[in-house]
């Protein structure tokens, strides 16, 4: 493995100069810089990204916790999303919850312990936000939960208007003059479910349609 010392023998620079240069944490002139970055070039020099992390306090890391990513909607979510922090120059972990929160914690406390930077998440469907969620430290780890959160969780989301999506749905058929629409919900635990079932009712609300409970079943979301 090459080290910043055989850079700077090769390259006839101080350690210092070389560190400054692959750091950029200080102005060294351009004819020495060119001269470290042909030597990085030439032996090959991959800089220790633990050593790195430990000076910045930063890994360049960010989990991402889903239900499923044979899921095409999180498939592109994930996509999305690194190739997003690619261009920032982080590099996005990926597990699976199958939608089970005890998977979910085993995922969230391993990428908490190797000090991602950042955590995204799909909550599982829960009664309840678990605790260990309800007690985490954004401070620490800034957390952006996506798509969907759950009865007492707080923080960041990227949630899109479900209600309105459902509204404007559900009009569109009314307009067209169908008046026994149904709606197959998300599990009822998840927040975006309920905000689906809302806007599907105003709709009907709206065009004085009574709400068939026969018209209205759960669903799973494919977790």
């Amino acid at each position: 493995m090459v080290t910043i010392r055989q850079i700077a023998q090769d390259a006839k620079v101080s350690t210092a100069t070389v560190s400054h240069v692959i750091n950029s944490t200080a102005y060294v002139s351009p004819e020495l810089r060119k001269r470290v970055l042909a030597s990085v070039r030439e032996l090959g020099y991959q800089p220790s990204a633990l050593a790195r992390s430990m000076r910045t306090k930063q890994t360049k890391t960010v989990g991402i916790i889903i239900p499923d990513i044979t899921n095409p909607f999180f498939a592109d979510v994930v996509r999305g999303a690194e190739d997003l922090f690619l261009q920032e120059g982080y590099t996005l972990i990926i597990g699976n919850s199958d939608g089970e929160t005890r998977k979910e914690e085993q995922y969230y406390r391993t990428f908490c312990s190797k000090q991602v930077d950042g955590l995204l998440m799909v909550v599982a469907p829960a009664e309840q936000a678990p605790e260990y969620l309800r007690k985490h430290n954004c401070e620490a780890i800034p957390v952006v939960y996506l798509d969907r959160t759950c009865r007492g969780l707080r923080g960041d989301g990227v949630m899109a208007d479900n209600i309105a999506g459902s509204f404007d749905a559900v009009c569109h058929l009314l307009d067209l003059g169908h008046r026994r629409v149904a709606i197959i919900t998300g599990p009822p635990q998840l927040q975006n479910a309920r905000m689906r079932l809302e806007g599907y009712k105003r709709a009907l609300e709206q065009y004085q349609v009574e709400v068939d409970n026969e018209l209205v079943r759960e669903g799973r979301f494919d977790v």
